[in-house]
């Protein structure tokens, strides 16, 4: 995922003769990256963190979240587009992507074989 937006931003800047058809292979390989790697990490995270008692109303306001934070990168990419060039937004996503494996590696617990109840204890000690 973050090695595609690299490669977008690498892209942009250098422009090849093939230009477009390799924004769309990179569109697509970041596409399939974050559908099958890094984009499912929030809904897994959603459906183990909150108690279960709490977790109806938590996941609906991290849903919300979550949508808000889509509608603002969404209508900001306008913006940041025209503020630093293609390349720039493009290796400026590269490095949040990089933080946020980072984060995920770093602060999100593995929890592999372990019951619900096991996560719960597990985040309630945190």
């Amino acid at each position: 995922m973050g090695i595609s937006l690299i490669f977008l931003s690498l892209t942009y800047f250098i422009q090849p003769p093939f230009f477009h058809h390799l924004v769309m292979l990179l569109l697509a390989t970041y596409i399939i990256g974050y559908q099958t790697g890094f984009g499912p990490v929030t809904w897994l995270l959603l459906s183990e963190i909150f108690p279960l008692k709490e977790r109806a109303r938590t996941a609906s306001i991290c849903t919300l979240t979550n949508f808000c934070a889509n509608w603002v990168v969404l209508f900001g990419f306008d913006f940041v587009r025209v503020w630093c060039g293609d390349s720039l937004q493009y290796a400026i996503y590269a490095v949040l992507a990089l933080l946020g494996v980072v984060f995920v590696y770093l602060k999100v617990p593995e929890t592999k074989g372990l019951t619900l109840e096991d996560i719960t204890k597990r985040f309630s000690a945190m």
